[in-house]
């Protein structure tokens, strides 16, 4: 009896393995997949299905010029560096390709048709990717840029292009001891009030994070930071921006402890969080707030904040924002819920209507939104996996915001903009 059991039992085996590893399968017609192939085949569905929730948009590509491979990791500034009128990029490369390390600053100037072309002498290559603003240091007219990338301290670079028919970038000292600090962003903006563009700077990863203020002394040197954040919080962007509506600027940032707000009141920075939600711990690089961004959309002189986050478990909420004089209160409807983003940015769509551009799990979503927060996916820019970063300004003149994406996995940078046949759907 037991050696019946036996065999019946190594039969039941037999059978199990044989229908497991492709018996089965081949009687039923259907190939075999090991678990690599059936992660993949799910990743695949699930992809196909978030792409088919939102129509896809016929777009014009604007990215002639601009790098088609290598890793691109810095968030873009897009403004008019030159002073021609026409808006120019500034970003981060990480590597070429898999094999050859590339880590430095770029910087790319517009003119205005979708072409680029790269104005980079002078700018550091020894950095590390990592996050960049611009402003005028030294009082001539020009904007310079401030960068930080991962392995050094942020340093300035004066703006010297077409000076005497060259294009070039003057590099300064580094602005400030950083020791053990891992930068992800810097912003500029005057806080004090007083002429001259402060500095604020995000770390990242748990232990080399924090945020940093320093403030400018006038004469483009800048005073020992502020500790804003400790170490062990970190995060992703950081802009100024007003958002009282007082003719200042506040300080917004997408941190590892959710989207935070400081104000400078009376000689010191305080907390203007109150109503902000926390997500996710600060040792969880895969859950943090990821992106934010700050435009007045109602026109009442203060900005509200748009956000996203990447996923801990659930995924983030992309939310809207908005102070009603006690507390941020959460005031959207209609935006996208069931993928998590990257990055977020306000944009002027065709016919005059706000809106946002996000770069999410499985591309670009674009987003018209009204002043009360009511919002329409317009649809999603066709896009393969990789985008990370993305800017928007009219790069083409035709009063409407183009979207510029930097990609992460060997994809380069691109632009887009939404014709005139894909704008009329928008425009209302």
């Amino acid at each position: 009896m037991n050696r019946l059991l036996t065999l019946v039992f190594l039969a039941l085996l037999g059978a199990v393995a044989w229908f497991r590893f492709g018996g089965g399968a081949a009687a039923t017609g259907q190939p075999a997949l090991n678990d690599m192939e059936r992660i993949a085949e799910s990743a695949r569905a699930v992809r196909e299905a978030a792409v088919a929730k939102y129509p896809l948009l016929t777009v014009r590509q604007l990215g002639n010029g601009l790098p088609d491979s290598g890793e691109w990791r810095g968030k873009p500034v897009v403004a008019d560096l030159n002073g021609d009128g026409k808006l120019d990029c500034v970003t981060s490369i990480r590597r070429f390709d898999k094999v050859r390390i590339a880590d430095g600053l770029r910087a790319y100037l517009g003119d205005g048709a979708g072409g680029w072309r790269l104005a980079d002498a002078g700018l550091a290559k020894d950095m590390g990717y990592g996050g960049a603003d611009v402003a005028d240091l030294n009082g001539d007219g020009r904007l310079d840029i401030v960068y930080s990338g991962h392995d050094l301290p942020p340093r300035g670079f004066l703006n010297f292009l077409g000076f005497e028919g060259h294009d070039e970038w003057v590099p300064l000292e580094p602005l400030m001891d950083l020791a053990g600090v891992s930068c992800a962003d810097v912003a500029l903006g005057d806080y004090d009030r007083d002429g001259a563009p402060d500095l604020a700077v995000m770390g990242f990863f748990p232990k080399t994070g924090g945020l940093y203020v320093l403030r400018n002394d006038g004469s483009g040197a800048f005073e020992p930071k502020q500790q804003l954040l400790e170490a062990s919080h970190y995060g992703a962007i950081v802009r100024f921006a007003d958002v009282d509506g007082d003719g200042g600027v506040e300080l917004i940032a997408a941190t590892s402890m959710g989207p935070r707000v400081w104000r400078w009141r009376e000689g010191a920075w305080s907390e203007f969080a109150d109503g902000l939600p926390s997500t996710f711990g600060p040792n969880e690089v895969s859950g943090i707030t990821r992106g934010i961004a700050a435009a007045d959309l109602d026109g009442d002189g203060r900005a509200e904040l748009a956000v996203c986050g990447l996923p801990n478990g659930v995924h983030a909420p992309v939310a809207l924002y908005r102070h009603d004089g006690t507390a941020w209160r959460r005031f959207d409807s209609g935006l996208p819920d069931s993928e998590s983003c990257f990055d977020i940015v306000f944009a002027r769509l065709a016919g005059g209507d706000r809106g946002l551009f996000l770069a999410c799990q499985h591309g670009v979503v674009v987003v018209r939104c009204t002043a009360d927060g009511a919002c329409e996916v317009v649809g999603r820019i066709p896009l393969t996996e990789g985008v990370l970063n993305l800017g928007a300004g009219d790069v083409d003149g035709d009063g409407a915001d183009d979207v510029l994406l930097m990609q992460q996995t060997d994809l380069g940078c691109v632009g887009f903009t939404l014709p005139a046949t894909t704008a009329k759907s928008i425009a209302r």
